[in-house]
């Protein structure tokens, strides 16, 4: 968790992962945020998950590690989309 930062969690079952469902998620989520004013999101995960990749492409980013996971955090001033 990053101080004052706002922390999500999202899961997809397995069956429809692939689909789009997750990003699909994080961009309402993110559009949500932004709609109260809330600056930034942050998530943790863990490094062999490979949801890693999703979360970097809908713009998080890595700003801490422990032991197995990252924490990642998405600015919403930057979102492309």
């Amino acid at each position: 968790m990053v101080a004052d930062i706002p922390e999500v969690a999202v899961a997809v079952v397995p069956d429809a992962r692939g689909k789009g469902i997750g990003a699909a998620l994080l961009a309402e989520l993110a559009q949500v945020a932004a709609d109260r004013d809330v600056g930034s999101l942050s998530l943790s995960v863990e490094l062999s998950n490979p949801a890693r990749e999703l979360y970097a492409r809908c713009g998080y980013r890595e700003v801490a590690r422990a032991s197995q996971a990252v924490t990642m955090v998405l600015d919403i001033g930057r979102r492309s989309g």
